[in-house]
């Protein structure tokens, strides 16, 4: 993992022009490499798709909102992308949003992020009876349970509390 964070701070400075990363950066960089590449294996063992199964979009029942998220993590630029979109129960095109942020965080922390930050967006819009869609199956059981002391339950208990505001929010 090292070698790999030293190596794109090579390439960042060949091809970029940018400065070589520090000592710091580059382990930071490799550990959080390692615990979402340790994180997703671990998940994909306990948890296998059937391989004749499709993953399809359903829409919300009538009268119902659909709210997806989605996220996607730079490491090396220490960003992470946030994304979601809301349809109707047609499957229609109602509003989408996404936005960067600053900072390095593991996957379930990002995806947990992308549905507060999601949520106070539809809480700003006005819109309830939604159905909120994620592919995070940590942060959806996460969003069933009792809180307990650790930063994505902070991030939980964020979203917990937000949803208490937008009327009929279904997980």
């Amino acid at each position: 993992m090292l070698c790999w964070g030293l190596w794109c701070s090579r390439n960042d400075c060949v091809w970029k022009g940018a400065n070589f990363y520090n000592r710091a950066f580059v382990v930071h960089a490799a550990l959080s490499f390692w615990r979402n590449w340790k994180q997703v294996n671990e998940l994909s063992d306990t948890y296998i798709l059937p391989s004749n199964v499709v993953d399809q979009w359903k829409p919300p029942i009538h009268g119902r909102l659909k709210l997806n998220t989605n996220v996607a993590l730079d490491g090396s630029s220490s960003v992470m992308g946030l994304g979601w979109i809301i349809k109707d129960d047609a499957g229609r095109f109602i509003a989408a949003k996404s936005e960067s942020i600053v900072g390095v965080f593991n996957v379930k922390e990002a995806e947990a992020v992308s549905i507060r930050e999601a949520l106070s967006w539809l809480k700003g819009l006005g819109y309830g009876d939604v159905d909120v869609e994620t592919n995070s199956q940590l942060v959806f059981h996460a969003l069933s349970s009792d809180s307990f002391s650790s930063s994505f339950c902070l991030i939980i208990d964020d979203i917990k509390e937000t949803t208490s505001q937008i009327h009929d929010v279904v997980f």
